[in-house]
């Protein structure tokens, strides 16, 4: 398979920033098989710390619903960074 990840600008400080203050998840509906190959390539530092996929969601009227309790951490300190699709030209 062969595709292409492109970061933005700043990515590479804004993930060095976020390491030295937090510990960085990434939780996200796709499949792993995907997400995986994008996450590595994103984070050539070994910033984030765990990554979760579509395997770990709940499935809620046939829609992958992201359960935060899998994420085996106390939620009352979780700091969330919503995705925010942008269209891709």
């Amino acid at each position: 398979m062969t595709f292409y990840v492109l970061k933005r600008p700043g990515v590479d400080d804004f993930l060095e920033i976020l390491r030295e203050n937090f510990e960085v998840i990434v939780f996200t509906a796709r499949l792993r098989g995907y997400a995986s190959l994008v996450l590595d390539r994103l984070d050539e530092k070994s910033v984030i710390s765990h990554q979760l996929y579509r395997d770990s969601c709940r499935e809620i009227d046939g829609r992958s619903v992201k359960d935060l309790g899998n994420l085996g951490r106390d939620l009352k300190s979780l700091r969330r960074l919503p995705f925010i699709p942008t269209p891709s030209f």
